[in-house]
């Protein structure tokens, strides 16, 4: 046992490129209900949306420069990010919008309007959404943003936020989380967030109150379900337990990131973070992939990355059999290891959960936030269609 997670023997595996694969460390797979279409991923890289389907990547014009912490809907039609606004010139960083990219009608939408702001006491505000993901009806959608208020352009603080709004209109129906921003100094909070199946509640990292190991309270992030109550409330269920390490200098932390349920709704696939110095950042994260089921029960470590790879994306297949992940080297100013990945060194790989085998998706190296969305084809009268599930078969719906 390490960390209360079962871990087995490790198969260590070196390359030699800029970013070397994991660990192997696999146990057994989760079994999940599979569904008829296997899908393909959707995934940034730079100034790129872009689309993978059989090896073949196109780019996705959405219009926009920046795509951040994508997400696709439950029939891959609909790909939502977040973008920023473009600079105004006057010192003040920009807040960033959410959008929706209809991948059939090739339009994009804005969601969620955000703008950076100062008031008369010269203090600056800017808004900054982690994941944006809609419902499985598509009617609701639900997102973290991070508030960075300055004293000008110095002495920044951030707190998040948990918000669902109408996907017509952008316009708040609920604050799952609460009305008060919590601090948020690993920068883990809202980021992943997934719908169940049955569009009643969704996951994400969000912030719960433990004893350190001195037993004084402290407040780190966890997996959360949120699930919508019949009064329009949300109810709060911690699936994961972070801890403090402060008997022991420097103070080291163990948090969790990028919550993904599987398609069926019975599995639950996360990242562990492992902090040595969760306070100065002088020694690197050591992030492990970990699949338990849907409550968070018998959680197991099918990967342990090389301290210093980052976490930068995860999503499960449409098929329900393999796991597709994004890493990078965490981000290094220089004086400490911060809470983040450096997207520009961003790898994204596969797991297949029968066998375990670590892959390159063909037509795919570099990139990020990948998400799992079902192929649309092009008809010869240049119609475009996509897959819909009828009964227990998937039939093209063509616009």
């Amino acid at each position: 046992m390490a960390d209360g997670i079962a871990m087995h023997a490790t198969k260590v595996v070196y390359l030699p490129p800029r970013l070397s694969l994991p660990h192997l460390c696999w146990l057994a797979c989760l079994l999940c209900l599979p569904l008829t279409a296997s899908g393909d991923v959707i995934y940034s890289l730079a100034t790129n949306l872009l689309h993978e389907n059989d090896g073949t990547v196109q780019a996705l014009n959405t219009g926009f420069a920046e795509h951040n912490f994508v997400t696709a809907s439950d029939d891959g039609r609909f790909v939502v990010f977040s973008s920023p606004d473009p600079a105004t010139g006057n010192g003040i960083i920009p807040s960033s919008d959410i959008y929706s990219y209809d991948r059939v009608a090739r339009t994009t939408r804005r969601v969620v309007d955000h703008t950076s702001t100062v008031d008369g006491a010269f203090n600056t505000f800017q808004f900054l959404p982690t994941t944006a993901t809609l419902s499985p009806d598509k009617q609701l959608l639900a997102y973290g943003v991070g508030l960075t208020t300055r004293q000008g352009m110095a002495n920044p603080s951030r707190g998040v936020t948990l918000a669902v709004a109408r996907a017509s209109d952008g316009v708040i129906v609920g604050n799952p989380a609460g009305t008060n921003p919590v601090s948020d100094g690993l920068q883990a909070a809202f980021v992943g967030l997934d719908w169940d199946p049955g569009g009643t509640s969704f996951v994400t990292p969000s912030y719960v109150t433990v004893l350190s190991a001195l037993g004084s309270p402290v407040d780190l992030p966890a997996i959360v379900r949120f699930t919508l109550q019949g009064n329009g409330t949300w109810t709060q269920t911690p699936l994961t337990t972070p801890a403090y390490f402060n008997n022991v200098l420097p103070p080291q932390a163990r948090t969790y990131i990028y919550p993904a349920l599987s398609p069926s709704g019975a599995g639950l696939a996360f990242f562990s973070l492992f902090w040595p110095d969760v306070i100065g950042g002088s020694q690197p994260v050591t992030a492990r992939l970990v699949v338990a089921n849907s409550d968070g029960s018998n959680p197991t470590v099918v990967f342990t990355f090389n301290p210093g790879l980052y976490p930068a994306g995860l999503s499960w297949s449409r098929d329900g059999t393999r796991l597709i992940v994004a890493f990078a080297n965490q981000t290094n100013v220089g004086t400490g290891l911060l809470p983040s990945a450096s997207l520009s060194t961003a790898v994204v790989r596969t797991i297949d959960i029968n066998n375990g085998d670590i892959a390159s998706l063909a037509g795919i190296d570099a990139g990020y936030f990948p998400a799992a969305a079902d192929p649309l084809t092009t008809q010869a009268d240049n119609t475009l269609c996509f897959p819909f599930p009828v009964g227990n078969n998937v039939i093209p719906l063509c616009l």
